[in-house]
């Protein structure tokens, strides 16, 4: 069976993975023993709270006749599955984490800008300002991966 989400309900799981993943990058960044990523990824922490206020305005900014238009097609519950899974995994390190968050998150921001450009052109808009944001810190995280590893 396909899952169907309403605007508002597909918005409020986005803001629910940035929360889960600001929280992630807050608690790893204590834990990594490169200052530089720490730093880094203290401000994606920050940057992503910040994703929230963004993508809280335009939920409130979306006519309330268009939030409740069904959304099909996302499979929205993998991505939530998907990302539960590597924040609780023991097997993958930290880093390798984060790299596969923003690249899972990516993905699901291109797919939802999509599926709601004709409900809000604003919100679908800033998901895919933020999806190329975090194609950006995917790289970022790689660099730092690849440059910790030459390290070792």
């Amino acid at each position: 069976m396909e899952d169907r989400y309403t605007f508002s309900s597909l918005i409020s799981c986005i803001l629910n993975l940035e929360n889960q993943v600001a929280l992630f990058y807050r608690e790893i960044a204590q834990k990594v023993e490169i200052k530089e990523l720490s730093v880094f990824l203290l401000s994606l922490s920050e940057s992503y709270l910040r994703n929230i206020e963004l993508i809280n305005r335009r939920r409130r900014e979306t006519i309330v006749e268009m939030a409740i238009e069904p959304i099909s097609g996302l499979n929205l519950s993998s991505y939530i599955a998907k990302i539960n899974s590597i924040i609780s995994s023991g097997e993958i390190n930290n880093l390798d984490k984060a790299i596969q968050l923003n690249k899972i998150l990516e993905e699901l921001y291109v797919k939802a800008s999509f599926k709601i450009a004709s409900i809000s052109s604003d919100t679908s808009e800033l998901l895919s300002r933020l999806s190329r944001r975090k194609s950006d810190e995917r790289r970022k995280l790689e660099e730092f991966k690849a440059y910790s590893s030459s390290v070792s």
